[in-house]
């Protein structure tokens, strides 16, 4: 049975997970001057990096997709016989391909605003991105369009994430002192 149901950006809004990321800056600098430190703060250690696909991919995993038994085979394949045409019920396979990312993973988890209500499937693991596809046979090739289709909506995701970050990391920078971008 397929239970891969995780999506990505769907953990929390990105403003909520930036106010969380912004406490924790200010509790580092409030901590930073109690102990009178305050310029010992290492500036990259505070600020977000909007991630990236790296080059590459690589299939991790794959197998046959389990069937429920009570439900009809998702695929089935037509076969003549001698007394006529019978469907017979095909088993679906499944591929995880794994792609190695740079940058902040959790933003990959928060959904940024005025973004599209459907988020491509997959799993942030580390830093690498899992995403499943299922294939009815070893000749379907529609699991690489959805897989380009996906790539494609992340970028797109993370285009309306890049201007909420690049605020955040302003602001870090001004309290810091440091007023370049």
């Amino acid at each position: 049975m397929n239970t891969w149901k995780e999506n990505l950006f769907s953990e929390g809004e990105l403003s909520d997970y930036l106010i969380l990321r912004w406490e924790r800056f200010i509790a580092a600098v409030n901590a930073a001057r109690q102990r009178g430190g305050e310029n010992k703060l290492i500036l990259e250690d505070h600020l977000l990096q909007i991630p990236d696909l790296l080059p590459g991919s690589k299939i991790v995993e794959h197998g046959i997709v389990e069937q429920d038994p009570l439900l009809p085979a998702a695929v089935t394949l037509e076969v003549a016989t001698e007394s006529g045409i019978i469907s017979v019920p095909h088993a679906r396979s499944f591929v995880i391909i794994e792609i190695q990312i740079s940058g902040e993973a959790d933003l990959f988890r928060h959904r940024p605003p005025d973004c599209p209500k459907v988020a491509p499937q997959g799993k942030v693991c580390g830093q690498c991105l899992h995403l499943r596809y299922e294939r009815s046979g070893s000749a379907d090739k529609d699991w690489r369009e959805f897989y380009l289709s996906d790539c494609k909506a992340i970028f797109d995701f993370l285009d309306l994430a890049e201007v909420c970050v690049k605020g955040f990391n302003e602001k870090v920078r001004l309290t810091l002192g440091i007023n370049k971008v």
